[in-house]
């Protein structure tokens, strides 16, 4: 059996097993295969021009010919590739002259090519190029998406300060980035003026213009910004933004002109792309309460190349929380907090935790001391003594929506009559708001009972379901709850954290027996930024540096075969798939291949370079690359393009099958006419919010959850443009079309997937931290896989069904008619008396607390039940053994008959029990009709 566990401790441990000799030591010659696959033309970064390209692959004789597939840019181009082969020993080549007509495109082209073994191993591999028809000399080459990835850094937080001082750094560690590019390019001095726009290519991360801005001159300047372009706008410093004319939509930034004086900006900065959507920019600001020059306006992350051959941006610096209300404790990266003293003298109570979503540290509030955090932080409260409950209720309201809010639960809590004594029921009508079901609340009838939740009063990190999510873990459950959640903390579009990729979690486990720990710092490891190759920081080790990898590629490849010009980095190559797997076959400590150089001195006959170094350097640099060519084995072997293993696990069975649930929702009688907008990593994250995902993934083997690298990747991928609906450039991710249309269209969306995952894995490997964190203690376990497998198409069915049930439709009713039919989404509204009366509809919760399920009122006169509405929120229907739990029998009765007015089948046992817990809108936020658009709105 195979199997495959996550480690995240720190480089010195793998740095210790290099000193051991364990790095030393290479996989067994036998283990290691010749690739099935490497390009062989267009050499790597070309840029290309003529008619025609060629483009060819040698093949390996253990491929299976008829497997071989080819696409160019998404296009399936097998049929236009010819077999030769030739020599003693025989080497064949698949090759093919592409044109216009095959889908060549000006600027950057993808081809892609794939072939299998006899016995099922793949082989993935990538010619990445730049054309030009006529050839362009002044064409920028393309940067593939093996090349180094890039920081973004803010130098000065709060606005450029004028003169030569630079305001932001675009830099990158790799041997053959270059010098850090700073922004600015030349000395500018603004006058007259409240902002600065800096134009930046996405092609080459060169500066193509800056600008000193008016308030009146930015959306005219926005507008003008390219979509292949990225705009950094920021006030300049000491100068507020003008927030009351600030709408910078064109590069998809928010609208602040009626923010009101409390949350408008004060310094402000922004990193967008041209002609892009609202929400796909960063916005960072600093509001007239928030005067900590750390919360000063700043931009810091990650820039990545996407399939279209242009970089996108990613925060960095996430963090990894846990909230263990078992002992009643928080931990944010590493740093754990305890509530007040006067928690352990309540035998039922609340703790409530604010912290800046900006800086994750403590919110300072003026009845509390948090002097001696992380000791003795927050507030406390009694949950007996409803005039303490009343207090808790002031507290939570004042909290920022900039704001996260830790909350921890024991004890037995009031049931529903005593809620009632409340004012307003608060505050679990204020916590159920920001997303708490009153449900677990009110479930807490044990003297032993405890709940963990992460909350926010930000609307846009809300409580409601598809696309929105809470996290919250109670006991007593059925359902394997056990009190104890983890999460990713991720800058959102407004540069404050967010809460991602959370689950229950047991932050008890030790790894012997029952439900799992899953460890989610694959994401926070990922989006670091890249740091400095170690044995690189004298000119002799950066000569014995470009001699060893001069040798390398040519004991590797002939010279005519080389995969790349640049002949003397080849950490250049890392994570290009027709690469990755060679390295373990390499010892650059070898003498009798890699001999020191008579001298000490060695001529490059490429390009008459002379390289110098002692011995003690060429050997610092030998182990140090053999020390990165083990951890490449070892990680490739997991997560690379060929073999069985997380690329194909991810692409050809689980992102599959979670957008298969899509289309067995509609086949299962749900609204095909939704509108349906959704990003892969929301579907994934309905999988994280089953309450007994920790026990479904328990390991057989006792090692942790592979759960965390899995929708880690998803994660990643997402964020890089796994779903590419517009087919753009612009990293939109998110679909947002008629439900029924989408399943035919999902092929077209994830067009790239090969190259997203190929991209996320070029980053994982491009920087020695992550590399050699990534390649400890990995094990391959097939039934880790399936069980994640199973968690995800769960919650792909969770989130689908539900979006289908709860979004919103229109219905027609015709004068005199007794039924009601479904109507065209986008149609015009009625025109006549014998036209219909359109109306929007979705299921909404008419009472809190009281349960039932009903036919809606519009069928009252028309005797069908063509909608239902839920009152009550709908608890979890498995149990922690993944077996379904039976509905009450008014449930059973009413939702799986067929709908009497359109015949649409009830919903089938399977797909109600799916649902887990879901809350539905109220019904003032019922949705309506609008003449206007023909569409519903919310």
């Amino acid at each position: 059996m195979k199997s495959i566990s996550w480690a995240s401790s720190g480089i010195s441990a793998f740095l210790a097993l290099t000193s051991l000799g364990w790095a030393a030591s290479p996989p067994p010659l036998q283990a290691r295969k010749s690739p099935l696959l490497v390009v062989t033309s267009p050499k790597r970064n070309a840029t290309l021009g003529g008619v025609t390209v060629r483009v060819s692959a040698q093949i390996s004789p253990r491929a299976t010919e008829s497997t071989f597939r080819a696409t160019l840019n998404g296009t399936d181009i097998t049929a236009r590739f010819v077999r030769s082969c030739a020599g003693n020993p025989i080497k064949c080549t698949e090759s093919a002259a592409l044109s216009k007509v095959d889908g060549l495109v000006e600027g950057r082209n993808v081809v892609r090519m794939r072939v299998r073994e006899w016995g099922g191993e793949y082989s993935n591999v990538r010619a990445a190029f730049t054309w030009n028809l006529l050839g362009d000399p002044t064409a920028s080459p393309t940067v593939s998406s093996a090349q180094p990835d890039f920081n973004f850094t803010t130098l000065t937080p709060g606005g450029h300060q004028g003169g030569t001082q630079p305001w932001f750094q675009i830099s990158s560690n790799a041997f053959s980035a270059g010098s850090p590019r700073t922004f600015p390019s030349n000395p500018i001095s603004c006058s007259n003026s409240v902002y600065l726009l800096v134009e930046v290519d996405r092609r080459t991360l060169k500066e193509v213009k800056t600008t000193c801005l008016a308030s009146p001159q930015v959306n005219a300047a926005l507008e003008a910004i390219p979509a292949t372009s990225f705009a950094v706008l920021g006030s300049l410093a000491y100068i507020n933004a003008d927030w009351s004319n600030l709408y910078p939509q064109a590069i998809g930034g928010s609208d602040y002109r009626k923010i009101g004086d409390q949350e408008a900006p004060w310094t402000y900065m922004m990193l967008g792309m041209g002609k892009s959507g609202w929400g796909l920019g960063v916005e960072s600001y600093n509001t007239g309460y928030e005067l900590d020059p750390a919360q000063q306006a700043q931009v810091n992350g990650v820039l990545t190349m996407n399939a279209h051959g242009l970089y996108d941006f990613h925060p960095t610096n996430n963090v990894v929380t846990h909230v263990d209300a078992v002992n009643k404790t928080v931990q944010i990266d590493g740093v754990t907090y305890t509530p007040p003293a006067a928690a352990a003298g309540l035998k039922a109570g609340f703790w409530v935790l604010p912290i800046s979503r900006r800086t994750l540290t403590p919110v300072q509030e003026p009845e509390w001391d948090n002097s001696q955090c992380p000791k003795f932080c927050g507030a406390v409260y009694d949950a007996d003594n409803f005039e303490k409950l009343t207090s808790m209720t002031v507290y939570l309201s004042r909290i920022s929506w900039r704001d996260l809010i830790y909350v921890v639960a024991w004890g037995k809590q009031p049931g529903l009559d005593s809620i009632q004594l409340v004012t307003d029921q608060q505050p679990y009508t204020m916590l159920n708001q920001m997303g708490i079901p009153s449900y677990s609340l009110t479930s807490m009838t044990d003297p032993g009972s405890v709940l963990a939740g992460l909350v926010t009063p930000d609307p846009a990190v809300g409580a409601r379901l598809p696309n929105r999510q809470v996290l919250v873990s109670s006991t007593p459950s059925t359902s394997g709850q056990l009190g104890q959640i983890s999460a990713v903390l991720m800058r959102d579009m407004y540069d404050l954290y967010r809460p991602v990729n959370g689950v229950q979690n047991n932050l008890s486990a030790d790894g012997d027996q029952g439900p799992a720990f899953i460890d989610l710092s694959f994401l926070k490891t990922l989006w670091q930024p890249s740091t400095p190759w170690p044995m690189m920081d004298t000119p002799g080790r950066v000569n014995a540096y470009q001699y060893l990898s001069y040798k390398i590629f040519h004991n590797l490849w002939a010279a005519d075969e080389q995969p790349t010009s640049a002949t003397t980095d080849i950490r250049g190559v890392y994570g290009e798939p027709s690469i990755n797997g060679i390295f373990g076959g390499v010892d650059p400590t070898d003498l009798t291949k890699y001999p020191y150089p008579s001298g000490g001195t060695f001529t490059n006959p490429d390009n008459g370079a002379i390289y110098s170094f002692s011995q003690q350097e060429m050997t610092d640099v030998a182990q140090q690359l053999q020390a990165e060519f083990a951890a490449m084995d070892r990680v490739v072997r997991l997560y690379g393009s060929t073999g069985t293993g997380l690329r194909d696990t991810l692409l050809d069975t689980v992102i599959p099958h979670m957008t298969n649930e899509l289309s067995l929702a509609l086949e299962s009688g749900g609204n095909g006419q939704t509108q349906l907008s959704f990003r892969m990593n929301d579907v994934m994250n309905w999988g994280a919010s089953m309450a007994n995902v920790t026990g479904i993934l328990a390991s057989d083997t006792g090692q942790d959850s592979l759960y965390g690298i899995l929708s880690g990747f998803i994660h990643a991928m997402s964020s890089s443009g796994l779903l590419d609906p517009r087919n753009d450039g612009i990293p939109d991710y998110t679909v947002f079309a008629n439900a029924a249309a989408v399943p035919d269209k999902f092929a077209t969306y994830m067009q790239y997937q090969d190259e997203t995952y190929d991209a996320v894995f070029s980053t994982l490997v491009q920087d020695w931290p992550k590399l050699s964190a990534l390649s400890r203690n990995v094990v391959f376990e097939d039934s880790q896989v399936d069980k994640v497998d199973q968690v995800m198409q769960l919650g792909a069915k969770r989130y689908f069904t539900s979006a289908l049930l709860t979004g919103t439709y229109q219905l027609d009713s015709y004068y005199g008619w007794d039924v009601t039919l479904p109507s065209q989404v986008g149609a015009w509204g009625p025109l006549g008396v014998n036209d219909p009366v359109r109306k929007c509809e979705a299921l909404y919760d008419d009472s809190l607390n009281v349960w039932g399920v009903f036919p809606a009122l519009s069928t009252a006169t028309t005797g069908g039940n063509d909608i239902f509405f839920l009152t009550g929120e709908i608890t979890n229907n498995w149990d922690k053994t993944m077996k379904e739990k039976m509905p009450p029998a008014l449930y059973g009765q009413i939702l799986f008959l067929p709908d009497a007015a359109t015949g649409i089948p009830g919903l089938p046992k399977d797909v109600w029990f799916a649902l887990g817990p879901v809350g539905l809108r109220d019904q003032g936020s019922l949705p309506k009709y609008d003449g206007r658009g023909g569409n519903c709105t919310r």
